[in-house]
């Protein structure tokens, strides 16, 4: 969602992308991914392809700022 004076978005999934995290552990670089990351991942996938008009506000007030 947007408030009216940001153009920032945030979904209410956006916590589980948020425990996504990097490490290391005796040299050994890891990534950590919640079992629901991808189940949120490819939800916004879909949500960005469909044509509701909520979302469509969201992704044209995005587009308007990659244009600057």
């Amino acid at each position: 969602m947007a408030s009216s004076d940001s153009d920032y978005y945030r979904g209410p999934d956006d916590d589980v992308l948020d425990r996504a995290e990097a490490g290391s552990i005796g040299g050994s670089s890891y990534v950590y991914f919640p079992p629901e990351y991808f189940s949120v991942l490819a939800d916004n996938h879909n949500l960005i392809t469909s044509t509701d008009p909520e979302n469509r506000k969201a992704l044209d007030a995005m587009a308007r700022r990659l244009a600057r």
